[in-house]
């Protein structure tokens, strides 16, 4: 079983536990925009509470300081709760659902024609102009956002709508600006104009494990460097990075600590000052892991003001050799190749 303590920074400016989640084991996915969460529950359940003022949260209410089922309209124009989402995602202002194979949006975004929605409301087939079988990917960055159709056409919505067409597709990621992708050869490409390049200082450096957040930049590894990047910044292979705010998370795995680099002007890092961090101990999640000798960090999610840390029991053994295998035929594999149900 998956244990989990969830913390977020408060007016200590340090990690405390989280009380807006009051059974962490139901949590199963979690986004956060700039000041807004959605999260879905192992009942299938898309939770939601935070800043609220362009509709982000997806209910009919301003502010949600607790957590609320979020809503969607369905296609026959009723209103219900959103229940096993396929996909979600959260941008600054907006929020992106997929469900039953369709596209649903709510909140501010950059492309105009999907803006303006205070629930989750169809915009499929203002997005998705031709024919599909199923959507393979969505992600949000500030007020822009991205889906894959098919593993083969990347579809990008800033003010104008871009469609990229791409045939080895491996991993993707939807940044704070834009997007990335990582090829079944391990190279990393970005959009330039009206094509996809490779990223050249990224190109021959055998990439894998793309992470990133809608209020950051985005990481990854390297086999022939041996090393997670993000940015011009290098750590061991050991990290995991994770990317925030002007700012970015470093979790060594070798020695269970969790470090800061960066802004920390809204006490987002939870490192007690507000001046910028340089490699600055996370002291209160390192002091639970101190005290728990079998819990890990099970993930990091940060908004521009806040970030929250999952903590508990890791994977089993059988379930990281599941994802381990995986891992050494990454490079045959599609993003499609593997679900998990």
């Amino acid at each position: 079983m998956q244990l989990a303590r969830v913390a977020d920074v408060n007016d200590r400016q340090v990690f405390k536990p989280c009380t807006l989640i009051d059974d962490q084991e139901r949590v199963l996915r979690m986004y956060c925009g700039r000041s807004h969460v959605l999260y879905e529950t192992r009942d299938g359940s898309l939770i939601s509470f935070g800043r609220n003022d362009y509709g982000q949260c997806s209910i009919h209410e301003k502010e949600v300081n607790r957590p609320v089922p979020a809503l969607y309209k369905t296609r026959t124009g009723a209103v219900q709760q959103v229940k096993y989402p396929k996909f979600f995602s959260t941008g600054w202002f907006h929020s992106l659902l997929v469900k039953d194979e369709r596209l649903y949006a709510c909140g501010y975004f950059s492309y105009s024609p999907m803006s303006g929605h205070v629930i989750f409301n169809d915009v499929t087939d203002i997005v998705i102009k031709v024919p599909f079988k199923e959507i393979t990917f969505v992600g949000s960055g500030d007020h822009v956002c991205t889906i894959v159709v098919d593993n083969c056409r990347i579809i990008q919505m800033n003010t104008n709508l871009e469609v990229y067409n791409v045939d080895n597709l491996r991993e993707i990621c939807a940044y704070k600006s834009g997007f990335c992708y990582i090829s079944t050869g391990g190279v990393i490409y970005q959009p330039e104009g009206n094509n996809i390049v490779q990223a050249k200082e990224y190109s021959s450096f055998g990439c894998y494990d793309l992470r990133t957040t809608a209020v950051g930049g985005f990481s990854f590894k390297s086999r022939k460097l041996e090393k997670s990047i993000i940015g011009t910044d290098e750590y061991s292979l050991d990290c995991n990075v994770y990317s925030s705010f002007c700012s970015h998370f470093v979790y060594n795995t070798k020695e269970r600590k969790l470090y800061a680099y960066g802004s920390n002007s809204d006490h987002q890092l939870g490192v007690g000052t507000a001046s910028a961090a340089k490699g600055s101990e996370v002291s209160s999640i390192n002091q639970i892991l101190s005290d728990n000798s079998n819990w890990d960090i099970l993930d990091i999610h940060s908004g521009c003001d806040f970030t929250i840390i999952s903590i508990g029991v890791p994977y089993s053994k059988n379930v990281i050799r599941f994802k381990n295998n995986l891992l050494k035929n990454a490079n045959a594999s599609l993003l499609t190749d593997v679900k998990f149900l």
